[in-house]
């Protein structure tokens, strides 16, 4: 399942750079880095969490925000791409905008369960950043959105456990995957 998404994900990515390539070389001549674009992502983000309660100002600022998102990717694959980059596009989309997402879903259901929730999806994404985003993931965000665009908030916690559950056990057979290589790896220094 997990290599399913994956797969898809990086031929979207791969279609969606070729595709508007010529608009991220657009973009550097105006001066928009990657990084200016991300910037742009997470204050549009922020600006549709405010705007939770009003769905057509938040349906607004929340696509706004995916396109600003898609497009430091794209700015990013034709410039130069650096770590620091990749954190900050990582942090500002998956952990402030998701989780301000999560917490103001919170007050609006008045539910102790989406507490649950925002604990397993912090943890996984803190599990993926000390593994310095090499364990698996799966993103959420925009299931997030599309659910609470269609006022289905109950369903976007639940949607959002699950998948959050789901890396976890993800990243728990990737730990046990390694540490079962290293000790195969010790093994035959040893016999040697």
């Amino acid at each position: 399942m997990h290599r399913l998404i994956h797969d898809f994900m990086e031929r979207f990515r791969e279609f969606r750079s070729r595709n508007l390539k010529k608009v991220g070389w657009f973009c550097l001549k105006l001066g928009i880095s990657a990084n200016i674009a991300t910037t742009i992502s997470l204050i549009l983000g922020l600006v549709s969490v405010y705007f939770f309660e009003n769905l057509d100002l938040f349906i607004l600022f929340a696509v706004l925000h995916l396109i600003a998102d898609g497009m430091d990717g794209v700015i990013a694959r034709v410039s130069i791409s650096t770590k620091f980059g990749k954190y900050y596009d990582y942090v500002t989309d998956n952990l402030i905008v998701s989780l301000l997402l999560l917490i103001k879903l919170w007050f609006y259901v008045d539910d102790y369960y989406v507490l649950i929730v925002i604990g397993l999806y912090v943890l996984s994404h803190i599990i993926y950043i000390l593994s310095k985003l090499e364990y698996p993931i799966l993103f959420c965000r925009l299931m997030l959105i599309i659910m609470l665009a269609l006022n289905l908030p109950t369903l976007a916690y639940l949607a959002v456990g699950v998948v959050s559950a789901y890396t976890l056990a993800m990243q728990l057979q990737k730990s046990m995957m390694t540490k079962e290589r290293e000790r195969n790896r010790t093994e035959i220094r040893r016999e040697l």
